[in-house]
């Protein structure tokens, strides 16, 4: 035969490489395989996808590693690890090749095999299910927890890890099985800042009977809130003004104490101040006929009292005839300054003036300003009465509230104060600007004297106010905020705090009050809708007092309303272990009770009951112990709803958990023949008949099955497969209760043997296949042996013919 033909006879001749279009294996090649160090044999499987037969050999660690030597199509592959025996050997970690060979054909699979120590069923479970407090900034707080050993085996605590600002007493004990340890969890809020952290415990134990050590977390949480300061408080003050001669009490004195207290004293000369913080004030006195009393007073106590000796004044010799006239003749209305001008920014300003009556008695006071504009400067008489005898003194306010819609500029304003003798005039001069500076009052030149920047009698820069909620977010001056009833909102004044006047309506309660690091800390409770002012107070060389709202250093006005939607006053915290369950193994399920008190929650064990809805909607009330725990079974396969009877639940809580089927393997180990039908038995009788199948699904020609027992007949010489069927137990198998649904998978733990008739139909099929396989090639064989033999002889025929013919 020609050479040239030889070679195209054998390129024509069909060897096909190993690819993805003959065999394809899931998990693929190079696949992790993980076994247990307590198991006997472990089986994996392989889904193998092929239209051919294979032969299967493992040449690579075969000592521990097995499965069939021949499948006929695509399977679930098994193979099984002889674990013991490499255990046994210290071969804990290695590869498996398998080797898949079809006539030419070759394609390798490599398992990558781990043989590790099992996780021990069970946990460790926290009561309550996170730990949670309120601790002042620098001091200490503690808490509780309690850790319960779910595990069948002694547990050991070797360490607990915390963040910085928690430590855990003691780090490190024992557990025996379903016992419970209560340990101390102290929260630090030394060197923090205000506000809100949460961070985990870290448990490190190891099981008895395991090497392995196994963690888990538990959520802590502190907030930050501003210290307590013991040394401010509020104290009551009663100042109690007598005639040094008579000891009898003078009514209707002038009392002033420090900025923001100032009224007059009643029929015994007594006048009491509320709400005043200690600290060091200055005491002014003045009543008609008697020399004005000025002195420092200490407020240290609950209770200060303060007796106060007035002197009277000296008549004159004017004076003395005036009162033995027989009409007594008015006097004059004398005031500190003449002028008086104020630089503000668009904010209100109050300041307040002592004017006094000289030389005779003045009344009725009646105050008429000059012009009718501008209206926002106004001057009013600040006392309940409008006659004053000779000597007495008497308060004037001026406010200044300028619009917004008016240009910045100078106004002024003049006012006649009559009542006297001749009329006391007032001009008022104001500054209107959109400085950043705060507004600042300049006093005019008084009678006889110079003028005076009042500003230059408040020392330091101008305090800053800054509100904020429980979780650091800053709150708007002069803007509405809708909050939960019972927040927690921090007013801090940082600067001079003693400028800073603040006043709070409606429904707003003074949580705390504290003081340190040069600043100070108002700590309020909304209980209700309510407005919190904040003013900048400052004085004058006259005691004055002004009053501003600079909104460039954030005073003014906190408006507050309670969210109309209601905090339920009761809730229950649910939680569930595992939430992802298996139908026949317990659920364990905790519940607290949840109080909420100003919006402040506190827990407690629930011993009421939960409602567990199975996946068929049936409603299961189950009872809980006076530690709030129970256990619950579920039986079916689906998803599993938790509520609780009356009360809501918690938005933390879990209100659900879903639970599979379990597989429980076993095998077959009868001989099965192809074409041949065989019954078995299924491990235990199912409630009514189960659903059934097979896999892989052509290795059976038929398949039927009741709640005793199914009829399978093999299809597939050599083929390994696995019967399954899922059902309702009609009685109690193992661990599994009745009505639990379960599914058994039975696996043929030998190859499907052929029979005689069964091997004949398979040789004709193979030769119907072969014969198609291989068709087109024979006949192009067959062409090119026909054209050989043609050509030979029609070469031997034309020679023939030459020889003839010569």
């Amino acid at each position: 035969m020609d050479k040239r033909v030889f070679i195209l006879i054998l390129l024509l001749v069909p060897v096909f490489p190993a690819s993805a279009e003959d065999i394809s294996f899931s998990p693929p090649s190079g696949s992790s395989f993980t076994a247990f160090t307590n198991e006997t044999v472990h089986r994996f499987y392989i889904n193998v996808t092929t239209a051919k037969a294979w032969n299967i050999t493992v040449d690579m660690n075969a000592d521990y590693v097995n499965t069939t030597n021949h499948i006929t199509g695509s399977c679930r592959l098994p193979v099984d690890l002889n674990v013991k025996k490499a255990v046994n050997s210290g071969v804990l970690s290695f590869y498996a090749r398998l080797v898949f060979t079809n006539n030419n054909t070759t394609v390798t699979y490599y398992m990558d095999i781990d043989i590790v120590e099992p996780s021990p069923p069970g946990s460790l479970s926290f009561s309550p299910p996170y730990l949670s407090k309120s601790v002042a900034q620098g001091k200490q707080e503690k808490g509780y927890v309690t850790v319960k050993n779910n595990y069948q085996q002694r547990v050991e605590i070797k360490s607990i890890t915390a963040p910085s600002w928690v430590t855990v007493d003691p780090a490190s004990f024992f557990l025996e099985p379903s016992a419970e340890y209560t340990v101390a969890v102290t929260f630090s809020a030394a060197n923090m800042n205000l506000g809100n952290y949460s961070d985990f415990l870290t448990f490190n134990y190891v099981v008895s009977g395991y090497s392995s050590v196994y963690r888990t977390k538990y959520q802590v949480r502190m907030t930050v809130v501003p210290p307590p300061a013991p040394s401010s408080y509020l104290c009551r003050v009663s100042i109690t003004v007598l005639d040094s001669d008579s000891l009898q009490g003078i009514p209707d004195a002038l009392v002033q104490l420090g900025d923001n207290f100032i009224g007059r004293t009643g029929g015994t000369g007594l006048i009491v101040f509320q709400n005043v913080p200690n600290g060091n004030y200055q005491l002014s006195v003045m009543a008609s006929g008697y020399t004005t009393y000025v002195t420092n007073l200490e407020v240290k106590d609950t209770n200060t009292s303060k007796v106060v000796f007035m002197q009277k004044r000296v008549a004159s010799s004017t004076s003395t005839s005036s009162s033995n006239a027989t009409s007594v003749e008015k006097g004059v209305i004398g005031l500190p300054y003449a002028t008086v001008t104020l630089k503000v920014d668009y904010n209100p300003v109050v300041k307040y003036i002592v004017a006094d009556a000289e030389s005779g008695p003045v009344g009725p006071v009646r105050i008429v300003p000059s012009m009718s504009i501008p209206n926002w400067i106004s001057l009013r008489l600040n006392e309940s009465k409008n006659m004053f005898n000779d000597g007495d003194y008497f308060v004037l306010e001026l406010t200044v509230r300028p619009p917004d819609d008016v240009p910045a500029g100078t106004y002024t304003r003049q006012f006649m104060i009559l009542g006297g003798k001749s009329p006391a005039q007032l001009n008022v001069n104001v500054i209107l600007r959109n400085s950043t500076n705060s507004s600042t009052a300049v006093l005019a030149a008084p009678l006889g004297g110079q003028s005076e920047s009042a500003a230059s009698t408040v020392p330091g820069t101008v305090p800053r106010i800054i509100m904020k909620k429980e979780d650091g977010t800053a709150i708007p001056v002069n803007q509405l905020i809708t909050v939960e009833n019972g927040t927690l909102v921090y007013l801090m004044i940082k600067g001079d705090y003693t400028k800073v006047n603040v006043t709070w309506t409606g429904g707003i309660a003074l949580f705390d009050d504290s003081y340190g690091g040069g600043m100070r800390t108002i700590t309020l409770q909304i209980l209700g809708n309510g407005d919190v002012s904040t003013f900048l107070v400052s004085r004058d060389e006259y005691g004055n007092v002004i009053r501003t709202q600079p909104a460039s250093s954030g005073f003014g006005v906190f408006h507050f309303q309670v969210n109309t939607r209601t905090q339920p006053a009761k809730s229950v915290l649910v939680s569930v272990n595992p939430v992802h369950a298996t139908v026949g193994k317990d659920v364990e399920i905790s519940a607290f009770l949840v109080f909420y008190t100003q919006g402040v929650p506190t827990t407690a064990p629930y011993n009421g009951a939960v409602i567990v809805t199975t996946p068929s909607g049936e409603a299961i009330p189950v009872p809980l112990g006076l530690s709030g725990h129970t256990t619950f079974t579920p039986t079916r396969e689906g998803t599993y709803t938790i509520g609780v009877s009356g009360l809501p639940l918690a938005a933390e809580s879990v209100k659900q958990f879903d639970a599979r089927a379990a597989e429980i393997p076993g095998s077959i180990y009868a001989v099965l023949k192809v074409g041949e039908s065989y019954t078995g038995k299924w491990p235990a009788k199912f409630a009514s008949a189960p659903k059934c199948w097979v896999d892989p699904t052509n290795a059976v020609r038929e398949m039927n099955c009741n709640p005793e027992s199914y009829v399978i007949v093999p299809a597939v010489a050599g083929s390994v497969f696995t019967v399954y069927g899922r059902g309702i137990l009609a009685s109690a198998y193992d661990v599994y209760p009745a009505g639990s649904e379960v599914t058994f998978a039975l696996q043929t733990q030998k190859p499907v043997e052929n029979t005689a008739v069964a091997f004949l139909q398979q040789g004709i099929s193979a030769g119907a296949s072969f014969l198609s396989n291989y068709v087109l090639i024979i006949v192009i064989v067959s062409a090119i042996l026909m054209l050989i033999l043609l050509k030979r002889r029609g070469i031997g025929a034309l020679r023939g013919r030459t020889r003839l013919g010569g």
